[in-house]
């Protein structure tokens, strides 16, 4: 029996306070496409594939609204209706999560021994 990782789920924190209360839930995506969004946002030209990647790959759920309250969706045609600066500040802030370090690694052993590994 092989061993299962899911895909980790990212909820977005922005430290622009305008944004205070925005809530962003998105998820890791493979390293291939993860790379391919990076070459995208270098690329003027491709800009439109990195927030179609970030839509189809990425985008779970947000708690946005339009200006008359209706939600709008977590799709490219939802991104579609924000303003650029907006839309480019939520994927950057992904892209910095899911290009950091999840956190500090499992402790140290307990037991004190040292492993018999030689390189």
């Amino acid at each position: 029996m092989g061993f299962r990782r899911e895909s980790r789920r990212i909820t977005l924190a922005f430290d622009d306070p305008e944004l205070n209360g925005l809530e962003v839930v998105t998820r890791s995506v493979p390293l291939g496409t993860f790379m391919a969004m990076l070459d995208s946002s270098s690329d003027a030209a491709k800009t439109t594939q990195l927030f179609q990647d970030f839509a189809d790959n990425a985008l779970l759920s947000w708690n946005l609204e339009a200006e008359d309250g209706t939600p709008v969706e977590p799709t490219l045609a939802g991104m579609k209706t924000q303003d650029t600066d907006f839309m480019l500040t939520i994927v950057k802030t992904w892209l910095d999560a899911i290009g950091s370090a999840t956190g500090p690694l499992v402790g140290a052993s307990s037991n004190g021994n040292t492993s018999d590994y030689q390189h």
